[in-house]
């Protein structure tokens, strides 16, 4: 398993949360998922940890996170890392 960790700055904390319910569905659906947490860890400030079965389907996430513009929300350095253990 492989997880995607996205650090994320709110612009705008309102329209982000209202935009949340369709990202997730979007990525849920994609090959690979597995589990997925959108985490606020301030009130301007966030973290996406999500966990695929492979490194190419994480990759795929990278790909789109890179290629969508989103006005509510700014994505920190998007990193990938083999998940080593997990309960």
């Amino acid at each position: 398993m492989h997880a995607v960790i996205i650090p994320a700055t709110f612009n705008d904390r309102p329209a982000a949360e209202k935009e949340l319910g369709g990202l997730v569905a979007q990525v849920s659906r994609m090959p690979g998922f597995v589990a997925g947490y959108w985490i606020a860890t301030a009130l301007d400030r966030g973290t996406a940890f999500i966990v695929f079965d492979s490194a190419a389907s994480a990759q795929a996430l990278v790909a789109l996170a890179h290629g969508t513009p989103h006005r509510a929300v700014s994505a920190g350095n998007i990193e990938v890392g083999a998940v080593l253990a997990h309960a």
